[in-house]
């Protein structure tokens, strides 16, 4: 048992004392910054929610939505779970399925894209996917570090 009476994490030293290689999986950043993550992936997830109900096109709902599911890899990411409230994963990922769920159900009668913010929409979908992709790659990497 190691006991620690500051918010450093000690994951590492006890499993590297109980034999283990490696310690646990770690984030690109350093662990003082990393407390902030979880809160960064909720801002696209809880705005993603209003911005589905009422959305005007199809493209403006897939950037909501693509940024929705990397806020949600963020977060997921943000981890390890002693950091992380349980529950900020859970009820991310529930807002995250109402919101595409409405985004479903709202999606046949919106036109593709809205004739007055074109020119705001498509390098906001550029950099949202790239968000998106940026998050998957970061989670692949942590995935084969194991």
């Amino acid at each position: 048992i190691i006991l620690n009476s500051s918010k450093t994490d000690v994951t590492g030293a006890g499993l590297r004392l109980a034999g283990a290689d490696g310690g646990p999986p770690r984030f690109l950043v350093s662990l003082s910054e990393r407390d902030y993550y979880w809160v960064l992936g909720l801002v696209p997830v809880v705005l993603c929610v209003p911005g589905a109900l009422r959305g005007r096109s199809r493209l403006g709902q897939l950037v909501r939505i693509t940024w929705a599911l990397g806020g949600l890899l963020l977060i997921w990411l943000a981890g390890p779970w002693n950091w992380v409230p349980g529950c900020v994963f859970g009820a991310s990922t529930g807002v995250t399925v109402a919101a595409l769920i409405v985004i479903g159900l709202r999606w046949q009668p919106l036109p593709w894209r809205h004739r007055w913010f074109l020119w705001l929409i498509i390098p906001t979908f550029a950099l949202t996917v790239a968000f998106f992709v940026l998050m998957v790659s970061v989670l692949v990497r942590v995935i084969g570090a194991d």
